[in-house]
């Protein structure tokens, strides 16, 4: 891979990671709900998917869903039923209350 290609491909993978999405709104939700420390299992998942995505994009799935029609309709099929089966499951289960923080009293030292 030349320099050039590998550059723009990590700045775009960069772009997309520091934007705000749907995954920082679930990691800011997760640490409003659940404390820092255990929103960081959010934020370790979401590092792993992109890490994933990327090596595949790198290993050449991109090349193989361009040249095969058959292979770009069974992903986007399996994505679709994927989407469609969190929004059941989300639609059914509900999204619940989210308790803000805690009640703790921090003393101050003079």
């Amino acid at each position: 891979m030349q320099f050039e290609n590998w550059f723009v491909f990590c700045s775009i993978a960069l772009l997309a990671t520091a934007t705000p999405g749907p995954a920082a709104l679930l990691v800011s939700i997760n640490s409003l709900s659940f404390g820092y420390k255990k929103s960081l299992i959010t934020v370790l998942g979401n590092v792993t998917g992109l890490f994933i995505m990327s090596t595949f994009s790198v290993l050449g799935l991109s090349a193989v869903v361009l040249n095969s029609t058959l292979a770009f309709t069974v992903i986007k099929i399996f994505g679709a039923v994927y989407l469609v089966y969190l929004g059941f499951k989300l639609w059914v289960n509900g999204v619940g209350n989210i308790e803000i923080g805690s009640t703790k009293k921090i003393k101050v030292a003079p």
